[in-house]
């Protein structure tokens, strides 16, 4: 038997409401009113609370009333916790929720006050503008690619309140757009093989075992975090591969990549120097933050992050002529458009495209006899 709701208008002093009235599931009643600017958008909004009451039932529409801040825990909760793995597979929560979570902190410091229904997309511009507008810890201009990290997550949770039923449509779906990704500062930076030289020249002394990893990063494009969590079980030194499984992966799926002869020369001294310990870390817990930033310093190498050398690994691969579909599974991009963010053409390759284009151009005038060289 369905539960007895009945939908009107009402006019307090001038003020128009829509009022829905319902029995929730303990068979008690309940009221939910909304303002309305008019007798449509009134009949538009007892629309909606009807349905998202078919639909999701009575907490569809109590929790747009509660303030972001709780609907951001509740989220954090359900979606952000830490990954937990099965058989090297990701089976709940989120890899990258250490990030994630701190993503959320600010989101709640500075929206949680507003309540779910009430965010809308000029709260979004104004929380992008104050962003932008206050440094970070370290006294730096914030980036437009860290808030719109923010405003992803942010994004994540209306979505999330969509499928709930708390809300019927996403703040980040109206208005002008928000995030903008062609107003991110991209990075192209690609180490040179001179620079790459000297850098590797610099890992000595207490940097001596960052040689590998510098090494390791511009050969196979791996990331920071896979090479720092790689064990000796998952290189096989005999077949030349190295297999990392998805409890270290950043999309959490195998992945295979090839070792090169230097790298593996790298890798078969410090099996030489290991402790014994077969499941041991290749690199044993080395940070590589400032022996990065102190090697660099040495080489007078400027300009270049670590995870340029992931970029420099990928665009090597291509101006030796790998296969593209190839270079996407051996880096781990399951997006050709991500993929396309790393890959710069060095200048030889360009004026190899520029030379070929020329040849073919050459061939068809002489056909048609309109060009003399």
């Amino acid at each position: 038997m369905a539960r007895e709701r009945t939908g009107g208008i009402v006019n307090r002093k001038g003020v128009l409401f829509a009022r829905v009235s319902y029995v929730d599931e303990f068979g008690k009643r309940r009221e939910v009113t909304r303002r309305a600017r008019d007798k449509a958008h009134a009949k538009q909004i007892i629309a909606e609370l009807h349905e998202r009451l078919d639909r999701h039932g009575a907490d569809a529409v109590r929790k747009d009333s509660l303030p972001l801040s709780a609907i951001i825990e509740e989220y954090r909760q359900e979606k952000a916790q830490p990954a937990e793995m099965r058989d090297g597979v990701k089976i709940a929560g989120m890899k990258s929720s250490y990030n994630f979570g701190k993503m959320l902190d600010v989101l709640a410091e500075h929206l949680g006050h507003k309540t779910l229904r009430d965010l809308k997309p000029g709260d979004l511009h104004r929380f992008k503008q104050k962003r932008l507008s206050t440094p970070t810890q370290y006294g730096k201009a914030r980036t437009v690619a860290s808030v719109n990290r923010e405003l992803e997550a942010l994004r994540c949770v209306c979505r999330w309140c969509v499928k709930q039923g708390w809300i019927s449509r996403s703040p980040f779906e109206y208005g002008e757009a928000v995030i903008l990704k062609t107003h991110e500062a991209s990075r192209d930076r690609v180490l040179s093989h001179a620079e790459e030289e000297r850098l590797l020249d610099a890992c000595t002394g207490k940097r001596a075992r960052l040689r590998a990893v510098v090494v390791m990063a511009v050969d196979s494009a791996m990331r920071k975090g896979e090479i720092l969590k790689l064990c000796w079980p998952m290189v096989n030194l005999a077949q030349g591969v190295i297999s990392l499984p998805g409890s270290i992966t950043k999309t959490g799926k195998l992945r295979q990549v090839p070792i090169t002869p230097r790298l593996r020369a790298e890798l078969e001294a410090l099996r030489g120097q290991g402790s014994g310990d077969s499941q041991a870390l290749v690199f044993g817990g080395l940070d590589v933050k400032y022996g990065w930033q102190a090697a660099c310093k040495a080489a007078n190498v400027t300009g270049v992050r670590f995870h340029d050398l992931r970029h420099t690994a990928i665009t090597r691969m291509v101006a030796a002529g790998v296969n593209t579909a190839l270079v996407m599974a051996i880096s781990g991009h399951d997006s050709h458009h991500t993929f396309l963010k790393y890959l710069n053409p060095e200048n030889s390759t360009l004026r190899e495209v520029a030379g070929k284009l020329h040849d073919l151009n050459i061939s068809e005038w002489g056909k048609e006899g309109e060009y003399v060289n």
